[in-house]
């Protein structure tokens, strides 16, 4: 890794601005977190080095784009398998509002170490969970986000009892997305809508609204 702002590819920290409106506050808060990451990657298994090749295009581009899929007056998220923080992390970053909260859940007690360090380091309004998903206390949040932990009827199972009323989830998925949707629907009665996303050709971002458990 030569510079830290810039990717294996050529994608500069700088490129964000040419597919999101990223304020100067917002980037000085990722760059804290990506100072946090740099220190701590190696000893905590956080990414290895193939990832930080291409992380801001690859991690941090793609977890930014789901900020602008939040409705309006929502201020209470929670991220399901928060790992190295993505896209929670970055989420927190690029919220001016005071009142918006992240809840991130990981399992990984060393992966929470990490993301408390980040989140005090940037400042951010993050609570850490270090804990299963099934085991975190009932509450209700607007929006439920994860990417990269399951299957989507998975995630339902996971995402039904935190979903406030008029809440929606946005989770980043892959290729098989429209599969996944389709199993999914045997079960669960559910609005959504697909983005192409910014950094991957193959990704897509999936806005869920109205989820229920069909009764059978």
């Amino acid at each position: 890794m030569n510079n830290p702002l810039v990717d294996e590819d050529g994608f500069r920290s700088k490129d964000l601005s040419d597919y999101l409106d990223v304020s100067r506050e917002t980037f000085d808060k990722i760059n804290i977190v990506v100072e946090v990451l740099d220190k701590w990657r190696k000893t905590h298994n956080l990414i290895g080095p193939l990832e930080r090749n291409r992380l801001w295009r690859r991690h941090i581009l793609d977890s930014l784009q789901v900020y602008q899929y939040r409705s309006d007056n929502a201020s209470k998220w929670i991220d399901l398998g928060s790992g190295a923080g993505f896209p929670a992390l970055i989420m927190a970053c690029a919220s001016g509002n005071a009142e918006e909260k992240y809840t991130l859940v990981e399992s990984n007690g060393k992966k929470c170490a990490f993301l408390r360090a980040a989140a005090r380091a940037a400042n951010l309004n993050i609570s850490v969970e270090n804990s299963r998903i099934e085991s975190v206390s009932r509450e209700t949040y607007d929006h439920v986000t994860s990417r990269a932990l399951a299957s989507l009827p998975q995630l339902y199972d996971y995402s039904e009892r935190f979903l406030a009323n008029k809440a929606s989830c946005i989770f980043l998925k892959g290729k098989e997305v429209l599969q996944e949707i389709e199993i999914a629907q045997s079960d669960w009665e559910f609005d959504y809508e697909l983005h192409e996303s910014f950094s991957h050709t193959e990704g897509r971002i999936l806005v869920v609204k109205g989820l229920n458990r069909r009764n059978k």
